[in-house]
């Protein structure tokens, strides 16, 4: 079914397709919506997308003047579920957000090629998490608090349990390999369950929810050449509000599908108003290299819980 969404999305992006068209609703009077608006700003920001009661709310891509760009889910005017930020120094977020913080599962790919992939909570670091060079190679994987890296193996008190090596009961974090790609996310009872980031072996990859194993809810399919579909998504197939983007990041369609069938393009009209947005920091690179961090790092492959009297008599 996976294979079959691929090949669907990859005939949309080159051939083009040719379902019965509607007109999406547009906004008009004091946006009480569900409507969609362009606005443009006088500082030269943009957003496309939808507005409910006068706000933004809905799935929206936001451009700053500066180059920065955000591609998601919206609430009440800020940055609240499934999205995509992209700075300007070339780092780019894509997960979960809460009142226009990067929280739940994301992945955070600096732009030297590093990436962290794995739980944030208020903009940083937390919870489980790994962290990989640009081949791919795993730098740091354990537990996380505010963007430090504190401990190899996950205690009792991290936020989500690591699934048991040969029985997958009840809800757990995993990083699991198969035949085509990896998988790193939320399991429930053995299967893809929750948010979590599937690497395909072609470059292919999605960032999003699953349910039972299947691209369900929020999420983004990225292809190696870099086109990309970000939206909502109901057993492998286009299913709500989603935008189709070329690899150099123009729209090529935004719409409502069902069951991969387009019902209605985004045909908004122009408007201005002054923008109020919240703007997501860049997260800090975690270091690795430093000479303390490899004596913090040897001291936890000995077995020293961090913060006990061997694990500071280690560390001198």
């Amino acid at each position: 079914m996976i294979m079959k969404a691929i090949l669907i999305i990859f005939s949309l992006f080159i051939f083009g397709i040719s379902y019965a068209q509607g007109n999406s609703p547009a906004c008009s009077g004091d946006y009480s919506g569900p409507c969609f608006a362009v606005r443009e700003y006088p500082d030269g920001d943009k957003y496309v997308g939808e507005f409910i009661n006068g706000k933004k709310d809905g799935q929206g891509t936001y451009t700053f003047a500066d180059g920065r760009k955000y591609v998601g889910q919206w609430k009440d005017g800020k940055n609240d579920g499934q999205g995509t930020f992209t700075h300007a120094s070339g780092d780019k977020y894509v997960g979960q957000f809460k009142d226009s913080q990067y929280s739940g599962m994301g992945t955070y790919t600096f732009a030297d090629g590093d990436k962290y992939i794995g739980e944030f909570i208020n903009g940083k670091q937390n919870g489980q998490g790994v962290l990989y060079n640009t081949n791919g190679a795993i730098l740091q994987k354990g537990l996380w608090r505010d963007g430090v890296f504190v401990q190899a193996q996950t205690p009792p008190q991290s936020n989500l349990s690591p699934c048991n090596e040969y029985y997958y009961s009840g809800t757990c974090f995993q990083v699991r390999e198969y035949d085509n790609g990896q998988y790193v996310g939320q399991l429930k009872d053995g299967l893809r369950n929750g948010q979590g980031a599937y690497t395909f072996a072609s470059g292919n990859k999605y960032v999003g929810q699953f349910k039972d194993n299947k691209f369900t809810g929020q999420g983004t399919y990225t292809f190696a050449d870099g086109r990309k579909y970000v939206g909502q998504w109901k057993d492998d197939k286009y299913d709500g509000w989603g935008t189709l983007y070329y690899a150099n990041g123009a729209i090529y369609k935004a719409a409502l599908w069902r069951d991969d069938n387009l019902v209605y393009s985004i045909s908004p009209p122009v408007v201005s108003e002054e923008p109020v947005i919240p703007k997501p920091p860049e997260v800090p690179k975690p270091p690795v290299n430093n000479a303390q961090d490899i004596k913090r790092q040897k001291c936890i492959r000995l077995g020293l819980a961090p913060g006990s009297a061997d694990f500071q008599q280690c560390m001198n």
